[in-house]
């Protein structure tokens, strides 16, 4: 009879895993999302938007979600050197700002204290000094422990620094890796969007042995088939400038990187991610993307967008009309990887 594997060899072989579905989801503001309406029982919301989160790329259980990237929560840390952990109520504080303080912790409870994320793990980095900007997170399903997670696109730094603004997470997992971003709008701050940028253009570059699969709200309509609408003026509005487009289309080539949902859909124009009915009176764009290394391609079985169309679990926020995805302007993404290729036994 074969002798026992050691139970130290067999837990080894359980944390070797790799994702096979993720859903990444633009939140525009996580307490908007977590804590109840005039008139909503606690939590309501919050299960509507995390059952249907969870059943977005598949009814059967098991093709549900292992990852769930969230981007844009709009809450602030609780020190420049804690972006892990949400603002606390602190005594002799202002009024106003505790009350933001105990909002935020009641909306990091609502989300991590759903039954509908029992067992899964969180991730959190938060905006250094502001609230209302930025912040992202990702959920994992139990069982699925990375083997290094980073927040920063500076490889220099420790891996528990985090980006300033809270807007990146590196996991490492048995065969590849995954960055989350929640790339800066141009806004009114070009300089910033380069600088991340660059930072962007040198990771991809630097040599690894793994492949990397890079999603988020990426803040780019990278061809003018990926933005329509008469309100959008494509070359001028942000998202669709010459040099975003192509410092975009520079990071990919660096890298060795395809924009996955394009080289599925040459030509087409859709895939909407974004719709801008409070400011573009309906224009739509594609922001939101699932960028893949080379040696992935053969994995990726499916890359779709949730498109507005056909979307019943809208609203009910009442800020943003029924055509956004529980009341935030961004729909999700998903993706789905076959595993791996089991690797040659040693010898052979």
């Amino acid at each position: 009879m074969a002798a026992t594997e050691p139970p130290a060899k067999r837990l080894r072989a359980e944390l070797m895993q790799d994702p096979g579905v993720i859903v990444c989801l633009n939140v525009d503001g996580l307490k908007a999302r977590a804590l109840p309406a005039v008139g909503e029982g606690p939590g309501l919301h919050m299960t509507a938007m995390l059952s249907h989160l969870l059943s977005v790329s598949s009814p059967l259980p098991t093709h549900r979600p292992d990852v769930i990237f969230l981007s844009e929560l709009h809450l602030r840390a609780r020190s420049p050197s804690r972006q892990d952990l949400v603002e606390q109520v602190v005594v002799g504080a202002s009024a106003n700002d505790n009350m933001q303080a105990a909002s935020a912790i009641q909306t990091l409870a609502a989300l991590v204290s759903s039954p509908l994320l029992a067992g899964w793990t969180s991730h959190f980095s938060l905006h250094a000094l502001k609230r209302g900007q930025s912040g992202v997170c990702v959920l994992l399903r139990p069982g699925l422990v990375p083997l290094s997670i980073r927040f920063s696109l500076d490889l220099s730094v420790a891996p528990g620094v985090h980006h300033p603004e809270g807007r990146v997470i590196v996991l490492e997992f048995d065969t590849l890796r995954t960055l989350f971003t929640y790339t800066p709008n141009l806004g009114s701050n070009p300089a910033r969007r380069h600088a991340f940028d660059t930072q962007l253009h040198s990771f991809v570059s630097a040599p690894n042995a793994k492949p990397l699969l890079w999603a988020g709200d990426l803040n780019v309509s990278p061809t003018a088939r990926d933005y329509h609408g008469a309100a959008i003026q494509g070359g001028v509005l942000a998202g669709t400038t010459t040099a975003e487009q192509g410092r975009f289309a520079g990071i990919l080539a660096a890298g060795g990187l395809r924009d996955e949902w394009r080289s599925r859909n040459p030509g087409v124009m859709g895939g909407w991610t974004w719709r801008g009915d409070k400011y573009l009176r309906g224009g739509v764009m594609r922001l939101d993307h699932f960028i893949t290394s080379g040696a992935l391609w053969p994995r990726v079985l499916r890359c779709e967008a949730v498109a507005p169309d056909g979307v019943k679990t809208r609203g009910p926020r009442t800020n943003y009309s029924l055509n956004h995805y529980f009341g935030t302007d961004h729909w999700p993404i998903w993706l789905e990887l076959a595993p791996a290729a089991p690797s040659a036994p040693s010898g052979q």
